[in-house]
C-alpha cells in the first residue's frame, strides 16, 4: 500500500512538471533583468554553452574589451578626418558618403555602429554566430583589427609629418 502511494504521488510531481512553463524558454525577457537585478554571472551547466544563454552580470575583461574598442574607435575617427584632410579616402563607402555629407553624420554613424555592436557581443556573449564563432570571441578579434588599423593609421600620420616636413 505504502509503495502503490508513492508510485502516485510520483505521478502527480511528474505531471506538474510536465504541465509547468519552462521558465528559460524565453531568455529575452530573462536577459533584460540584466538592468536591475544582476543573479547569473556564467553558464551553469555544461549544455548551455552550446545552446548559448544569456547572463546578467558580465566580467570586468568585458569592460576593458569594451573601453578598448571604443577607444580605438575614437582614434579611427580622428586619424580618418585627419588622413582625410590631407588628401586620403574612406574605404567604406557608407561612411565615405557620410563623411562627405557631414562630418557629425559621420561621427554619429561610426559611434553609434562601434557602440551597438559592443553591446551586441556583450549581451550575446555565449552565443555562436553562424554556429561558428562566439561572440566574445568577435569582441577580442575586433580590438585586435581595430589595434592593427589604428597603428597603420598612425604610421600613414607620421609619414605625412615628415613629408611636410
Amino acid at each position: 500500500m505504502y509503495h502503490q502511494e508513492m508510485l502516485e504521488q510520483g505521478d502527480l510531481l511528474a505531471e506538474r512538471r510536465a504541465t509547468r512553463v519552462e521558465r528559460r524558454t524565453n531568455q529575452r525577457k530573462a536577459a533584460l533583468h540584466a538592468f536591475y537585478r544582476n543573479r547569473r554571472k556564467q553558464l551553469r551547466r555544461d549544455d548551455d554553452s552550446s545552446i548559448g544563454v544569456y547572463v546578467d552580470a558580465h566580467e570586468p575583461r568585458l569592460f576593458y574589451l569594451a573601453v578598448a574598442l571604443m577607444t580605438l574607435s575614437v582614434l579611427d575617427a580622428f586619424f580618418t578626418t585627419l588622413l582625410i584632410h590631407n588628401g586620403s579616402e574612406e574605404l567604406n563607402p557608407v561612411l565615405a558618403y557620410l563623411l562627405e555629407f557631414n562630418l557629425y553624420a559621420f561621427l554619429g554613424a561610426k559611434f553609434f555602429i562601434t557602440g551597438f555592436s559592443i553591446v551586441f557581443f556583450i549581451w550575446h556573449k555565449h552565443h555562436r554566430l553562424f554556429n561558428l564563432i562566439s561572440c566574445y570571441h568577435l569582441l577580442v578579434f575586433s580590438v585586435a583589427v581595430y589595434v592593427l588599423l589604428v597603428g597603420y593609421e598612425l604610421s600613414m600620420v607620421q609619414h605625412l609629418t615628415i613629408i611636410h616636413h
